[in-house]
């Protein structure tokens, strides 16, 4: 009714300008965590793997299975297999070597999904290499189409993961994990590890956390750095984040961590 008058937007603010960070002295959140990180102590470099398992939520000996018949592919050939993991179903393609070279296999997984990472796999396939072109969950086949937290695709999983005191994160380490082992239980050798975008934090982690799963490990196009985005107070893809581990390490010590596994 037209008795009700509505009180306007400045009336509600509690400070004059509507915003307590410009109050003198006042500081944002993101001030007060650079101030806790300067007094903070990161794990000494022979912690980190144990580190790096426990804030991310990587376990060990995890493995995958294959969903229905599927042999490995014929010299140059490319096949389509769905390899599961504790139910979840991670599409892939397996690219035979026309001509083995004795080089190491390769996993690659790209944010943009295998179809993406297609030219990348036929290059080191013609190098004479096994090539594991996989979509980690969240990315290719199994991203999630249905669902949109913080404008990212994957968001909303990664927040269900946090509820759940784990990380999307460590969740796709493991998945690079299990699928070094399904490679080297089929007697290729340990595989180099090729992540481009968004797979880059999963794969850093992966390799830290258990240095038998990969030889080379490649991190292309790699998002802006945890330091950097707090630093900077950036915004950051919200399923990139492992909540409390810029306590314990920054992303650059794991890069120094794998020294010259670490593919320049």
């Amino acid at each position: 009714p037209d008795s009700i008058v509505l009180i306007e937007e400045r009336e509600l603010q509690v400070t004059r300008t509507g915003h307590v960070s410009e109050l003198p002295g006042e500081r944002t959140a993101v001030d007060v965590l650079k101030d806790r990180l300067k007094t903070e102590r990161p794990s000494p470099p022979g912690e980190l793997p144990l580190a790096v398992r426990q804030v991310a939520g990587i376990r060990e000996g995890v493995s995958l299975s294959v969903r229905g018949d599927f042999t490995m592919p014929m010299k140059g050939q490319a096949i389509r297999v769905v390899l599961d993991r504790e139910g979840m179903p991670l599409p892939a393609l397996v690219h035979a070597p026309a001509a083995p070279s004795g080089m190491p296999p390769v996993i690659v997984a790209h944010s943009d999904g295998k179809e993406k990472a297609r030219d990348l796999a036929a290059r080191f396939q013609s190098e004479g290499r096994w090539v594991l072109n996989i979509d980690l969950r969240g990315f290719g086949e199994t991203m999630n189409k249905l669902n949109n937290f913080y404008g990212d695709s994957d968001g909303s999983d990664s927040f269900l993961a946090y509820l759940l005191g784990e990380s999307l994160v460590g969740q796709r380490a493991e998945d690079l994990l299990a699928a070094s082992a399904w490679f080297q239980a089929g007697g290729r050798g340990k595989p180099d590890i090729v992540a481009v975008g968004w797979p880059t934090t999963p794969a850093l982690h992966a390799a830290v956390a258990d240095s038998s799963a990969f030889g080379k490990v490649s991190l292309l196009e790699a998002p802006r750095d945890w330091t950097e985005v707090v630093d900077k107070a950036l915004p950051h893809r919200y399923s990139d984040v492992v909540h409390g581990a810029i306590l314990r390490y920054r992303l650059e010590d794991l890069r120094k961590f794998l020294g010259s596994r670490l593919a320049r």
